[in-house]
């Protein structure tokens, strides 16, 4: 299950997973592009990058700067998720 953790007004949006058994959390962001969503997925804390669509070098280094300077939060958060801020993966259209 995924979970809100920001929304911008150009459509970029993302979440987090709770932590899951293996102590990871899943980080998830999608954008609109010229052809269609990006989409990146982090994995935290390991900061492993994959399902990289519409990423080039420049957008890859700007997504992994805003994950290390939301690092901390976004592990507090995956701990403590909050009642109503579910999001569904692949979309990430909240309800």
């Amino acid at each position: 299950m995924f979970y809100k953790y920001m929304v911008y007004p150009d459509g970029f949006h993302t979440a987090y997973s709770e932590r899951r058994p293996d102590g990871t959390v899943l980080f998830i962001m999608e954008w609109p592009s010229e052809s269609g969503m990006g989409t990146a997925r982090c994995t935290l804390p390991s900061m492993e990058w994959d399902q990289l669509v519409g990423v080039d070098d420049e957008m890859l280094a700007w997504l992994k700067a805003f994950v290390a300077k939301n690092y901390e939060l976004i592990n507090e958060m995956a701990d403590d998720v909050p009642e109503g801020q579910r999001a569904e993966h692949g979309s990430l259209a909240y309800a």
